[in-house]
């Protein structure tokens, strides 16, 4: 990976990692090094998210008519 400081460049090493949890969540960490020098760590996660639509019940009336 090219990182640009400046009017510098660096040229970084890049390693990648996912793993996924035993709950579902994907784990992405992601580490730079510059001739072996860590300079960065990236860590993303992800779940599923239930996407179903809910039904709504009606809600119900009280008081006395």
């Amino acid at each position: 990976m090219l990182v640009a400081v400046g009017p510098v460049r660096f040229m970084l090493t890049s390693r990648d990692q996912a793993t996924v949890e035993h709950d579902g969540t994907l784990e992405y960490v992601v580490r730079l090094s510059w001739h072996g020098l860590p300079v960065a760590r990236v860590e993303m996660r992800a779940r599923p998210v239930d996407t179903e639509p809910r039904l709504r019940t009606p809600a119900a009336l009280s008081g006395s008519a």
